[in-house]
């Protein structure tokens, strides 16, 4: 909801939750980026993607809500969706909501805040965090105080279709000081800019989000509590977002439309307790996730049969995820030299995919399943991890700590060619153990000045190798040319440097870090000639570069905050038996990335407030793919722009914006459609200007 903004001229310091334990921003010896509810309405971003340009060297892939991959550094695998576990974590109140599935792209809203983490959090948070972390926190149910807020918006795209949305946050204390309930729930239409020319229909990408989110927490004294929370979403996109500059800057002709829909739902459990010895925290979540795609696979059918086809040729995947995710740890409270944390996690993945193609080869007769395929991917976790950290001398502390795990990974697949009367089945088991540390030294001269090393490491677990029709070729592990049947596990090392200062008496914050990273085995998703897709090791790789960010508030009324970044991922010991241009770098990296953003408030008078926000970011340098067919390197580059005007009361605000792309080309990456991209040019345009206007009330 709206306040009123309380003039200062320092900037804030901000307590962080995620990482190792509570800290400051500017003491936690790490790469962390923290936004506050404030940062996130100023900004208008209703989900991660639109946080991208405020966190720095942070992408997406752009291939439309609920099918993102999110990147930290410049560390991307592919921008191809497979099945490789994401590069970054991502968490919803201390809870990670994924394995391998892309970006939910949950609504933001009602959020505490989202914090990220840059750089391999292995130690602390296990596999699939090789690239750094986001977490979404949600805002606690209030005890004592009944509070309703609707936010009401609109827009219009030029050239496209108009938007809406609409969401409502209900604070209810059943029992005061006791029993707090809060709901929030929403309905959001994200109208469509791209046009199918050879269906004749216009602004097909449309998406509609809808979702609700309930917690119930229970103080039941003062020592411990208790939330129960449940989050569901749904996201239905009528078509995918790529377009072939061939037919136009924001068209294209496929046969069919490609609809995307994603289905979440997470429930959670946390118990929180402080004792004297430490605080303690439990949570215990289960997330369901159903994915369903289609695309366009007509250019895609010699590979399937030598009959040509005359119909649709639409394929169907429908994905669903059931984790269920145990943790327990306990932060020591002490003061004194020695500070210590210790953790349990158990997590259960049951992963079920169904691929189908189909056809038809006549105009009346019905339509023919060429390929399918059923897999299923059971995953099972452990693991227990730790940190002690001594002070050394006063203001030198030196901490050490890991994590031991193990996971056991059970693969079954069968693939049919119906057309043909072929069929192959695959069942496999993997078990993978390990240690991941971490050592970090800091140093605070003065209290002011915070100066770190750190050295850690991040991990991924191997797994199998399935699609393909039953005659597709797999070597075994290591020898013959990819696909391998079974593709390794990745590790990453990172070694950073970094320093977080207070200058200006407050007035301004600065953090930079530089950091060498070593990624050996590197997985990335790739695919095969009839667009299927398969995981292949590249080979060993490396990623140097470093990162700045400046928080400056010089007088009551201005806030400037700046971040940069510049990288330069690449494979540097190429996998041979894998075809591809090692000269591209990492698939999907960039090398440079920043971001500016710039707000002026003012009080107006006593009940009214103005406050004008502008921000652009800026990306360059991605490589689309290695793909060894792909004839040149796609290098990529994107900026985008925002202002905003808001004007706020105690009891409602108005907020006007506008946005629109800097620059001609494509968005991050650059194809959606992984049968067609060898044969036509995709690009994936930013949504063409846009203007809004949302209205947000606190009801008495």
């Amino acid at each position: 909801g709206a306040s009123i903004f309380m003039p200062t001229s320092r900037v804030e310091e901000v307590l962080i939750t995620s990482g190792p334990r509570p800290a400051l921003l500017d003491r936690a010896a790490y790469s962390v980026s923290v936004l506050s509810a404030d940062d996130i309405s100023a900004s208008g971003a209703n989900g991660l993607g639109g946080l991208a340009s405020l966190v720095g060297g942070a992408t997406l892939t752009d291939l439309g809500p609920g099918r993102n991959k999110i990147f930290l550094r410049g560390l991307a695998d592919s921008a191809v969706a497979g099945r490789t576990q994401s590069t970054v974590g991502l968490y919803l109140d201390g809870a990670r909501i994924t394995y391998n599935a892309p970006d939910p792209d949950l609504r933001l809203i009602d959020i505490e805040r989202v914090e990220v983490l840059r750089g391999p959090q292995g130690a602390i948070y296990g596999a699939g965090s090789i690239g750094g972390v986001f977490e979404i926190v949600t805002r606690r149910p209030a005890l004592d105080a009944w509070t309703e807020t609707v936010n009401i918006g609109a827009a219009q795209t030029i050239g496209g279709a108009s938007s809406r949305s609409i969401d409502a946050v209900v604070n209810a204390p059943l029992a005061p000081g006791r029993l707090g309930l809060r709901v929030v729930a929403y309905d959001e239409l994200q109208g469509g800019y791209l046009d199918n020319n050879l269906l004749d229909l216009k602004n097909v990408n449309e998406v509609r989000r809808r979702g609700f989110r309930t917690a119930l927490r229970w103080q039941v004294n003062p020592d411990w509590s208790l939330t129960a929370k449940v989050t569901r979403q749904t996201v239905d996109a009528a078509d995918s977002q790529y377009a072939d500059p061939a037919v136009g800057v924001r068209a294209r002709d496929t046969a069919i439309q490609e609809p995307h829909g994603d289905d979440f739902t997470a429930y959670g459990l946390d118990v929180v307790g402080r004792q004297p010895w430490g605080d303690v925290t439990a949570t215990s979540y289960l997330v369901r996730q159903t994915q369903t795609s289609r695309f366009d696979a007509s250019l895609a059918l010699p590979f399937y049969t030598p009959s040509p086809g005359v119909g649709p040729t639409p394929f169907d995947q429908v994905d669903t995820s059931e984790i269920w995710v145990n943790e327990v740890s306990v932060t020591s409270r002490a003061e004194g030299r020695l500070r210590w944390l210790g953790g349990l996690f158990q997590s259960l993945t049951d992963n079920e995919s169904a691929s189908t193609l189909t056809t038809s080869t006549t105009a009346r007769s019905a339509p023919m399943t060429l390929y399918s395929e059923h897999r299923r991917d059971r995953i099972s976790e452990f693991a227990a991890y730790g940190q002690v950290s001594y002070m050394i001398a006063p203001r030198l502390v030196f901490s050490a700590g890991g994590r031991l795990f193990a996971s056991w990974l059970k693969t079954t697949s069968n693939v049919a060619q119906p057309f043909v009367a072929d069929s192959a089945s695959f069942d496999g088991a993997l078990t993978t153990t390990g240690f991941a540390p971490q050592v970090v030294l800091s140093y605070r001269p003065s209290d002011v000045v915070t100066l770190y090393m750190q050295a850690s490491e991040g991990y991924r677990s191997g797994g199998f190798n399935t699609a393909g029709l039953p005659d597709q070729a797999f070597s075994p592990q290591g020898r013959g040319l990819e696909p391998w049947r079974q593709y390794g596990g990745d590790e990453l090392w990172n070694f950073e440097s970094g320093a977080k200062f207070t200058l200006l008496r407050g007035m301004a914050r600065v953090r930079a870090a530089g950091f060498y990273m070593l990624w050996r085995n590197v997985q990335s998703d790739q695919l095969l000639a009839n667009g299927l897709n398969y995981t292949a090791n590249t080979g060993d790789g490396r990623d140097v570069g470093g990162e700045a960010d400046f928080d400056i508030r010089p007088d009551d009324h201005w806030r400037l905050r700046l971040n940069a970044t510049i990288a330069k991922p690449e494979i540097t010991s190429p996998n041979t038996l894998f075809l591809a241009n090692p000269g591209f770098g990492l698939s999907g990296s960039w090398n440079y990335w920043a971001s500016v953003q710039a707000t002026y408030s003012r009080r107006l008078s006593r009940s009214f407030e103005l406050e004008v926000t502008g921000n652009c970011g800026y990306v360059g340098g991605a490589n689309l793919t290695l793909d060894a067919v792909t004839a040149a390197e796609d290098v990529i580059q994107s900026a985008i722009g925002k202002l905003s005007v808001r004007l706020v009361h105690q009891h409602w605000s108005v907020t006007a914006y506008v946005t629109t792309p800097l620059s001609g080309g494509s968005d991050t990456f650059g194809f959606g459609n992984p049968f067609t991209f060898r044969l036509v040019d995709q690009t994936t345009p930013a949504r063409p200007t846009t203007a809004g206007l949302s209205v947000s009330l606190n009801l008495p």
